[in-house]
């Protein structure tokens, strides 16, 4: 009976309902969001438990606290992202089961405000976002790194999550450069690595001890961490620098990605369209046959003018060639070539004056 209920709304039966993400803890979860925690896990650990112990005792309270805070700030940010619902409020308080739209019935999810698979009236800023199937408010994207659909009610925190991980990300990776390097300049020195501090003035550098997860490790381990540590971060700063970017730009032109998109989608469609109707011009395009004269007098572009057609011709309705008719095909190329050039007429003999300065002037 309970079923029953949702089949007047209207055009599809109850059988077809789909289900819906409420957010980012709905399994399961995607690609993305594995690697994007695999990698944040792996970078923290190594950092509190490799990178620090090498750094001179004195400078490891401050490489401890300051990514300690930015990572705990990052994790605060991270989850309340993920764990909001950034769906539409009326999806929310009504609660009506996603049902399978009949595309015999309906050309858009979303017909004038209302939404034919959640089943309820929408606000215009509102998207159907088809990775989670619901309407979601001030729709943005549906990122896939924290498996759900960034709105309204949860962009803000998306923009922190982002803006945190570049932040410890970038602090992580700079120190992991500075003392990739540090290993080959402080040998003799021995002024900021905690290893080569500890070692006896006797000492070799190679009896210094570095660790991994506090662990010693041989220096070519370490030097290898080091390295796919940079790597990593620096392929991750990549990555949400570039969609940071995308955002900065976007809130200072006061549009959302899903704005972008289609604006692109738009622009796209229009060059294909511009291209097709260019290139159907150029196909139907009709080129004026070249003229059989062999004779040229000095311009091998328009030996027979176009406008100007000999008295012979059955279809010629030029009010020229009726003003002229005792002209010859010469005289009409001459008349064309100082016309068009602007020169003066050359002196003719006979009866051809008249008609000629007649054509001269109807052409002028």
């Amino acid at each position: 009976m309970r079923k029953n209920k949702f089949i007047g709304m209207g055009d599809v039966e109850a059988a077809k309902v789909e289900p819906s993400r409420k957010n980012g803890w709905n399994l399961p979860p995607s690609r993305k969001q594995v690697v994007a925690w695999t990698v944040l896990i792996i970078l923290g650990v190594l950092h509190f438990t490799s990178l620090v112990p090498a750094l001179r005792t004195s400078w490891q309270p401050v490489a401890h606290i300051v990514p300690a805070v930015v990572l705990t700030f990052h994790l605060i940010v991270h989850l309340t992202a993920m764990s909001i619902d950034p769906s539409d409020d009326n999806v929310l308080q009504n609660k009506c089961p996603k049902l399978k739209i009949d595309r015999s019935k309906h050309e858009h999810v979303i017909e004038n405000s209302h939404c034919n698979i959640c089943q309820v009236d929408v606000a215009v800023t509102s998207k159907h976002c088809r990775a989670c199937n619901k309407c979601v408010q001030n729709f943005d994207h549906h990122c896939e790194y924290m498996n759900t659909c960034i709105g309204g009610k949860n962009y803000r925190w998306f923009i922190a999550t982002v803006v945190s991980a570049v932040v410890a990300i970038a602090w992580e990776s700079g120190l992991a450069v500075m003392e990739f390097v540090t290993y080959f300049t402080d040998q003799a020195s021995r002024r900021i690595l905690q290893p080569y501090i500890d070692l006896g003035p006797m000492q070799h550098y190679k009896e210094a001890d570095f660790k991994i997860f506090l662990q010693s490790v041989p220096h070519e381990v370490w030097l290898t961490m080091l390295a796919v540590y940079f790597v990593l971060g620096f392929l991750a700063i990549a990555l949400f620098g570039q969609l940071l970017g995308y955002h900065i730009y976007f809130i200072y032109h006061n549009m959302s990605t899903y704005d972008y998109i289609l604006a692109q989608r738009r622009k796209s469609q229009e060059v294909v369209a511009s291209n097709k109707k260019c290139c159907h011009k150029k196909k139907n395009k009709v080129h004026p046959a070249p003229d059989s004269s062999p004779t040229n007098y000095g311009n091998s572009t328009s030996l027979s003018p176009p406008d100007i057609q000999t008295p012979t011709d059955p279809e010629n309705n030029n009010n020229s060639s009726k003003l002229a008719p005792s002209l010859d095909q010469y005289t009409l190329h001459v008349i064309n070539k100082c016309v068009t050039t602007n020169r003066l007429l050359p002196p003719l003999q006979g009866d051809k004056t008249a008609g000629l300065q007649t054509v001269v002037d109807i052409e002028m």
